[in-house]
């Protein structure tokens, strides 16, 4: 008797398929337990993103409130488009960081799942593929979208960039009780979306508390004593941590899936260039003088990022004692006060970029610029108030660059850093 021709065996996406639709009604799996699984799995394979779980976890928890599917290891397209393109820019308030991490960080969760049988779906490999490569480009750009987000999300967001710990239930009264004091014109560009847009949907005044408004005239053009220049930049803050980046990476590091460095090559290059606040970031995207001087030196050439390394770019910086250091010094503390200056929500770009330049500017007069930041209990709370805000917290990020001075809350632009405001500001114009 003939043996039968045995079967072939199914693929996963075959296996998938066979299975149907997702049954709404299985029993529901422990997320926490899942997500601590994903982790193992991710961190065995060097494919961990720093700072993504949660981002998961509340795809996970939109699909369950909004959608009534409850597995979180079942997805079909339309929850998947829906999830990521629709709930999220409008039920979480998220970072320009969490916008780049969230489509990389769905990816390797269904990857998980895949590789570990548990992903219910109808869609096939190649789909879901397509699919995620689709929503790479999609998805950021909801997710800094206005027009997607309710009211509501675009004043929690506001509330974020001002530094109000939405989580703390007195800080989230504080501010809700001076945005309602504020002018209507002021709450209608904040719940709209548009108070950080482009210039000429709602432009700042400089703050009469302030005193008078800036003048470019206050910026020294030169000449400037070559011998002096070259000594002050080779002690410059900025110019010694460049040197001791550089220094560290010496022939290549490896990054992480999204460019940067690993968590504990991130600690110690924090602690290697004296950047205050927390020695153990969970991702280098956290520490804002680390990634504008980063992303100067890649601009500049001194350093090439690939996919999985960094390695030392076609450009070299000169030694201290060399005739172009001033040259090269000043191309990068124009550079970093480009990237700083840059529309974008980063935590450690210029929150008011117009209103940043001004700053420098009156910064770069003898006295300097005294600016303190009002409190949330501090009333009124106009556009005055908020520009005065915005300042302090930008030249405070500016002295933490090593691009100013800080006495107390009085900040000085260098004499020798006076050129690099209008050469950032004409590569701003430039795009």
């Amino acid at each position: 008797m003939p043996k039968k021709k045995p079967k072939p065996r199914k693929t996963p996406s075959q296996r998938r398929r066979h299975q149907g639709a997702p049954d709404r009604h299985a029993a529901p799996v422990a997320v926490p337990a899942l997500l601590a699984e994903l982790e193992e799995w991710a961190r065995e394979l060097d494919l961990f993103i720093e700072d993504s779980t949660w981002l998961v976890e509340r795809a996970i928890d939109l699909k369950r409130e909004q959608l009534g599917s409850p597995d979180p290891t079942a997805w079909t397209e339309q929850e998947i488009r829906h999830v990521l393109t629709e709930a999220f820019p409008r039920r979480v308030a998220t970072s320009a960081d969490d916008a780049r991490l969230l489509v990389p960080a769905m990816t390797l969760f269904f990857s998980f799942l895949l590789s570990t049988g548990r992903f219910r779906s109808a869609l096939s490999d190649a789909g879901l593929t397509a699919l995620m490569e689709e929503l790479a480009g999609e998805v950021p750009r909801a997710l800094q979208d206005p027009a997607r987000r309710s009211m509501g999300g675009n004043v929690l967001e506001y509330a974020t960039e001002l530094g109000v710990d939405v989580a703390d239930p007195a800080q989230l009264a504080a501010f809700l009780e001076r945005f309602n004091n504020l002018p209507y014109e002021e709450r209608v560009a904040i719940t709209d979306g548009t108070v950080f847009d482009e210039p000429g949907k709602h432009v700042w005044a400089w703050p009469a508390t302030l005193g008078h408004e800036p003048d470019a005239c206050a910026l020294s053009t030169g000449p400037f004593d070559a011998d002096a220049a070259a000594a002050w930049f080779a002690r410059s803050p900025l110019w010694r941590r460049a040197r001791a980046l550089l220094g560290w990476v010496g022939e290549s590091r490896q990054l992480t899936s999204t460019g940067a460095l690993r968590r504990a090559d991130t600690a110690e290059v924090v602690s290697l260039l004296g950047i205050e606040g927390n020695p153990s970031p969970t991702s280098m995207w956290k520490v804002g003088e680390l990634v504008l001087l980063w992303v100067a030196l890649v601009r500049l050439g001194y350093l090439e990022v690939g996919d999985k390394h960094v390695t030392p770019g076609e450009e070299a910086l000169p030694e201290p004692d060399a005739a172009g250091i001033s040259a090269a010094a000043a191309s990068l503390h124009a550079a970093v006060l480009h990237a700083f200056l840059e529309r974008g929500a980063e935590e450690y770009r210029a929150t008011v970029p117009d209103l940043a330049v001004g700053a420098l500017m009156r910064a770069a007069e003898p006295a300097g610029l005294t600016a303190v930041s009002p409190g949330l209990d501090t009333r009124p709370w106009g556009a005055d108030e908020l520009g005065t805000r915005f300042i302090a917290s930008d030249l405070a990020k500016l002295a933490s660059l090593g691009v100013v001075e800080r006495e107390g809350d009085t900040y000085r632009l260098p004499e020798m850093l006076h050129p690099i405001v209008p050469a950032a500001v004409a590569m701003l114009d430039a795009g």
